[in-house]
């Protein structure tokens, strides 16, 4: 009597289940990353022989080719060749980070009403050479003392 993991190891080795053996090995992949890589990948994916990362925040360049080489380091290491046993016939030609980072979003306040603040300024006199801006001034000064006395 078989127990459920030959069965699944089994099936695994089937051509149309070929998926769930590829995604048993992203899964080893990233399990080998040190804890803080594995927290900001959101997930992964091999596509033609290129396995594509998806991460929860931006990173700089730095970063993305550090990641990617750690993984490339563990595909073709020697010593991990026992713990990613179902990665031995995985081909990688390439790795590709991308982000899906959405910042969150601005929050527009919409007033049913324009707010309106009390005048608390007492307008003060301002003297202009020009006669146009002095009268200017005067107005707005003029308007002042009348929202300020109300």
């Amino acid at each position: 009597m078989k127990n459920a993991s030959e069965i699944v190891k089994s099936l695994q080795n089937l051509p149309h289940f070929a998926r769930l053996s590829e995604y048993g090995c992203i899964n080893a992949l990233l399990n080998a990353l040190i804890p803080t890589y594995r927290r900001i990948i959101k997930y992964a994916y091999l596509k033609n022989g290129v396995l594509y990362l998806i991460f929860l925040t931006t990173l700089n360049k730095h970063d993305k080719e550090n990641i990617s080489t750690t993984i490339k380091l563990l595909l073709g290491s020697v010593m991990l060749k026992d713990k990613l046993l179902q990665c031995k016939n995985l081909q990688v030609s390439d790795i590709v980070c991308k982000t899906d980072f959405k910042p969150p979003s601005t929050r527009k306040i919409t007033y049913s009403s324009i707010p309106h603040y009390k005048e608390r300024s007492k307008g003060v006199a301002v003297v202009l050479k020009d006669p146009t801006l002095q009268k200017l001034a005067d107005e707005i000064r003029s308007i002042i003392e009348a929202n300020s006395a109300s």
